[in-house]
């Protein structure tokens, strides 16, 4: 895949990679529990289509292993996001994790990038196809995006009451031993840094 710094949308099989943005005057029991997950935007149920933010992610490359390109990714755009780093909970749950101004001077004060300290998580985008290294062309190769433990990403429906997300009804992006429905991405709209 592409062996550079760059910017672009996450689509599936199933839709475009979004992120859940609840409010507290909508959903006062379960707001807090979904806002800043990653979802598909078409496995989000009727009612909770207009609760999404459309976003575009950085990818920071890092190097090439074992056939996989390992990247940083974060989020490009959307000022409640923008710069969060794409992160999972030890149970697998993906979202983005510095945001909003808590986030944001946390970060600051605690003046700590994970990635820089090797402590944060990174991503495998293990393509099917080789690459023939036409930027056009990338759009084109499906892949699997895996966490750094090797773990494909699912679109995962929270159905045990001891997850995070156990108060929703919707599928949510997970890389762990959960069962789910293992996803198919495509990058669009790239950029290069």
């Amino acid at each position: 895949m592409i062996k550079a710094d760059f910017t672009a949308e996450l689509h599936t099989h199933a839709g475009r990679v979004v992120v859940a943005e609840s409010s507290i005057g909508q959903h006062p029991f379960t707001w807090l529990d979904e806002d800043g997950w990653l979802c598909v935007d078409n496995h989000r149920n009727k009612h909770a289509r207009d609760e999404i933010v459309r976003i575009a992610f950085d990818f920071t490359y890092i190097k090439s292993e074992k056939g996989r390109d390992l990247y940083y990714i974060s989020c490009n755009n959307h000022w409640k996001f923008a710069g969060a780093r794409l992160e999972q909970n030890p149970r697998g749950w993906l979202g983005l994790y510095g945001t909003g101004v808590i986030g944001r001077v946390t970060d600051a004060v605690a003046n700590f990038k994970p990635q820089l300290a090797g402590l944060g998580d990174y991503w495998k985008i293990d393509s099917f196809d080789d690459w023939d290294g036409d930027l056009r062309s990338a759009e084109e190769i499906p892949f699997y995006l895996r966490d750094k433990h090797g773990h494909r990403v699912a679109s995962t429906r929270p159905e045990d009451a001891s997850t995070d997300l156990s108060l929703t009804f919707d599928s949510f992006l997970n890389a762990s031993a959960t069962p789910g429905q293992i996803l198919t991405f495509y990058l669009k709209n790239i950029r290069l840094a």
